[in-house]
């Protein structure tokens, strides 16, 4: 998994940084939603960063990324967050 900020720096503007490369299958068999919400929020952790200061989340379509309840997208649910899928993927 590749993952990726954006944010607005103290200036205004837009920037977009890489953030991290995980390995899903390194510690699990699957690459399934818990696997990688388990990641990024170790990754969170390590690298010092608050998810619940986030506003949104962009996935791909795959099963495991999109949805409201056990996919991704239900399980990174934090008071503000919303979750999107990215169509030109």
């Amino acid at each position: 998994m590749i993952c990726f900020v954006q944010f607005r720096d103290n200036t205004g503007c837009v920037q977009t940084k890489f953030l991290f490369i995980s390995d899903l299958l390194k510690n699990s068999l699957y690459s399934d939603a818990e696997t990688i919400f388990d990641s990024v929020l170790a990754r969170f952790e390590i690298l010092g960063l608050d998810p619940e200061k986030f506003s949104s989340i962009f996935t791909d379509g795959a099963a495991a990324m999109v949805g409201e309840k056990n996919e991704l997208g239900g399980k990174i649910r934090f008071p503000k967050i919303l979750a999107f899928h990215y169509v030109c993927h």
